[in-house]
């Protein structure tokens, strides 16, 4: 600033309301979100792909990417009864146990255990990327 003061940025109030009532929204439904973020994260991606996009999405709209996380740990925290279901036909996700007896799919718990991981993972990429980013009404659920 030509007068050595700081100021900060300028939010139009309605384009603040307008994100707030965004996030409300994702989050009063986390499974829906879950399917977005299946669908556009995960279905036709291999993990490093996943990883990749979700980079991009933490540099360009950190506020979004906050909402992802939430969900991802609302979702960990209380599974919907059709997790799996909707890893699986949302997000193409399939995981199989290759055991000495037979090859049997992962239990509903494998996958709240890979969600889970994937949301620890993705926090700490977003925590590196915006190391003091604080946001007062919501912030990444820890």
């Amino acid at each position: 600033m030509p007068d050595g003061v700081e100021r900060e940025p300028y939010i139009d109030p309605q384009v603040l309301a307008d994100l707030t009532a965004d996030t409300e929204a994702r989050l009063a439904r986390p499974s829906e979100f879950l399917i977005t973020i299946l669908r556009r994260y995960w279905a036709e991606a291999t993990a490093d792909e996943a990883t990749s996009d979700w980079r991009r999405t933490v540099r360009s709209n950190p506020g979004y990417a906050i909402d992802v996380l939430n969900c991802l740990h609302q979702i960990t925290n209380d599974p919907p009864a059709d997790l799996v279901e909707l890893i699986v036909g949302q997000g193409r996700v399939i995981f199989y146990n290759d055991t000495p007896e037979a090859w049997k799919p992962f239990e509903a718990a494998d996958y709240v255990a890979w969600l889970s991981t994937v949301a620890s993972e993705w926090q700490e990429i977003f925590a590196t990327a915006h190391p003091n980013f604080v946001e007062e009404e919501r912030g990444p659920a820890k």
